[in-house]
């Protein structure tokens, strides 16, 4: 039998120390994604060497700072900077994701007057991109919310048959089919989308702020591949242009970018430098190749057939937990074995199948035949997992589900009596979140606050030939309270316009959300700290719940004083949330009879207003002829109905806004 040979060399008092080990088995587990890509592209060299454009890989990315835009006020407000970020997969969305919450955190936290030019990040995907939130409808019940893995691990979507692992190229058919599905579960919908734009295979992330900030432009994706890097107006320094190919070849030019994010993943050089060359090659090692760098086709895809005294975790596209914990299960029962048995001849079969399938894959890869590699290569995790848990005679922890449905995880098979004990509290706990989101309102209020962020404009209103439009602005910051996990800013604009003149009055809110309560709750900002809350109670909290009123895809939301548990009367204050899939369409309230519906605006909105025109919303004098027309009262107006996100001072203190706010 072979032994492994293992040096180590370590550093003691500036003297190195070498250690000689020999081994019967080895298990490598260091990785696959192990050495950062260079970016695809042609740069100029002036760029490298001596632009001041950053240019960084993802995993060097941490603060805004980074991206020099410290100094940016020297552009002017009107003019946001833009970040260029190339990857398509789950760097490429945090990435995006991450560098605009912090250019909202920027502008909005406490302190700041929300006056910093706006940062807009430009994502490159080399193929069509779907952010699927992590709380997910659960269209099995009316506006319900899950955990989008109790989604895709679903037992109950292969059949009553026992399942084994699959595997197979891409198809394009096949693809279209599942950007479909995909795009219906995610926007309830195809509208604007063109279902033949391509024939590459999907690919997902998941995200709960992603899609809202694509739908509010704020990022900003091209589907396409980087090709060069150029100077650029040489009047603006610190910029340069980013030339892109598009799918259907043509070329763009994406203008004034300021700072570069490389999130194109990695590849995996470094994960076996250490490793005796004759190793690598009986492994068929392609130290580039960043989706299928090791050709390993036993044990669960952790071994080489031939190799039985190796393992090697994690690698070949298997980033699941569960499946590692499956290998390990595997290779632990297979070393501790007294006598190894030969493979049967269907295992043969399949070592066979799956190292046909890693060579197809690999020659799609080299020849540039995208619409063959799909994103994950073996992705079935359902299938691995039963099979492994069948095959290895594991113990199942189903409790309240039957073998064929519910959540699979690496939970539901156990190997000992003391792994049972902690498998069964994990899977009560489990089953115990999936009856709370299916048959309560858990994950409800998560899943508004963050569709709230944007722009909503509510209907206008006119009465007496003047025009009556409420506008509400919601950013996102991050949290200044210990016990809230996600913050907004709410900077609301009630708009008057007549023949003659335009006046408009602006409240300023802070929104908080907190996963200990499930809850959203609104808080009064401190008129002594630009954007800060009041830290002594918040002005109330919202309860959801779902009714049969509200229809399948509608919620409610009661209003509850600071200290209550009971909410106030229906007829006073209530809100409708309207979802359109997993996005949020509108928001209707309703107030002492008075009803105002909000939604996104189009591009014919009243008020597409940005911060940078707030100039112009400023109040105006009022003209002689607008008291003919206009209510005698600016807050005793019919439409002053309240909004969706604070209750103003007439509802806390029974006295008109106007006079609260200058008492």
């Amino acid at each position: 039998m072979r032994k492994w040979r293992i040096v180590t060399v370590t550093s003691d008092a500036n003297e190195e120390v070498e250690k000689v080990e020999i081994f019967d088995y080895l298990v490598l587990a260091t990785g696959y994604l192990s050495d950062p890509k260079p970016l695809d592209c042609e740069i100029e060299d002036i760029i490298q060497f001596t632009s001041s454009v950053p240019i960084m890989h993802s995993t060097q990315y941490r603060q805004l700072d980074q991206l020099g835009l410290s100094n940016c006020n020297q552009r002017g407000n009107d003019q946001p900077w833009r970040v260029l970020v190339v990857g398509g997969s789950h760097s490429g969305s945090d990435m995006a994701s991450l560098i605009a919450w912090q250019a909202s955190n920027e502008r909005w936290a406490p302190g700041k007057s929300g006056t910093a030019p706006p940062v807009e990040v430009i994502h490159i995907t080399p193929r069509q991109l779907f952010a699927v939130p992590a709380f997910s409808r659960d269209y099995d019940h009316p506006c319900a919310f899950q955990p989008f893995e109790y989604k895709i691990f679903d037992r109950a979507s292969r059949g009553t048959d026992p399942i084994s692992h699959t595997f197979d190229l891409a198809y394009p058919e096949d693809s279209k089919n599942k950007r479909m599905m995909i795009k219906m579960f995610i926007d309830g919908g195809l509208e604007d989308f063109d279902i033949n734009a391509n024939e590459l295979p999907p690919y997902c992330v998941i995200s709960e702020t992603y899609n809202h900030l694509v739908k509010n432009k704020v990022i900003k994706p091209v589907v396409g591949q980087l090709k060069r890097l150029r100077q650029g107006d040489v009047a603006e320094k610190g910029i340069i242009t980013a030339t892109v190919t598009l799918l259907n070849g043509e070329e763009i030019n994406l203008d004034g970018i300021s700072a570069i994010i490389n999130a194109t993943g990695f590849n995996s050089r470094r994960s076996l430098s250490f490793m005796a060359e004759d190793v690598r090659n009986q492994l068929s090692f392609e130290p580039l190749n960043s989706k299928l760098p090791m050709v390993l086709d036993d044990t669960y895809l952790c071994q080489r057939s031939n190799m039985p005294d190796l393992a090697v975790l994690g690698f070949n596209s298997v980033i699941s937990w569960g499946i590692v914990e499956m290998q390990s299960r595997a290779i632990a029962m297979k070393w501790a074995a007294e006598v190894a048995s030969a493979p049967s001849v269907a295992e043969r079969e399949t070592y066979k199948a799956v190292v046909d399938h890693i060579y197809a894959i690999r020659e799609a890869m080299r020849i540039g035949r995208r619409s063959s590699v799909p994103q994950v290569v073996f992705s079935d995790y359902m299938g691995l997992m039963e099979q492994a848990g069948r095959e290895l005679s594991l113990e199942r922890v189903d409790l309240d589900f039957d073998e064929t449905e519910g959540f699979v995880c690496a939970a539901r098979w156990v190997d000992s009596p003391i792994g049972k004990v902690e498998a069964m509290k994990t899977m009560a706990r489990l089953q115990d979140i999936q009856r709370q989101a299916r048959d309560g309102t858990l994950f409800l209020a998560r899943s508004v606050f963050h569709g709230l962020a944007g722009k909503w404009v509510s209907e206008s209103k006119y009465s007496d030939g003047v025009q009556y439009t409420r506008e509400v602005e919601i950013h996102p910051r991050y949290p200044t309270h210990a016990n809230y996990h996600f913050e907004y800013v709410a900077i609301e604009r009630f708009t008057t316009i007549s023949t003659y003149s335009r006046q408009t009055e602006e409240e300023c809110t802070v929104l908080r959300y907190t996963e200990y309560s499930d809850e959203i709750s609104a808080w009064e900002v401190d008129p002594k700290i630009p954007l800060e809350a009041l830290s002594s109670s918040p002005i109330y909290r919202l309860q959801f719940r779902r009714k049969e009123a509200d229809g399948f895809n509608s919620c409610s939301a009661m209003v509850l004083a600071p200290n209550a548990v009971i909410p106030e009367a229906d007829d006073f204050l209530s809100y409708r949330f309207d979802f359109k899939g997993t996005m949020l369409q509108n928001i209707h309230i309703q107030r002492d009879g008075c009803a105002m519906t909000f939604g996104k605006p189009s591009e014919k909105a009243v008020l597409e207003v940005h911060v940078s025109e707030l100039e112009i919303l400023k109040p105006q004098p009022v003209h002689v002829n607008d008291y003919a027309t206009k209510p005698a009262d600016f807050n005793d107006s019919p439409y002053r109905t309240g909004s969706p996100f604070f209750v103003d001072a007439l509802f806390r203190t029974g006295t008109p806004l106007r006079n609260a706010l200058s008492s």
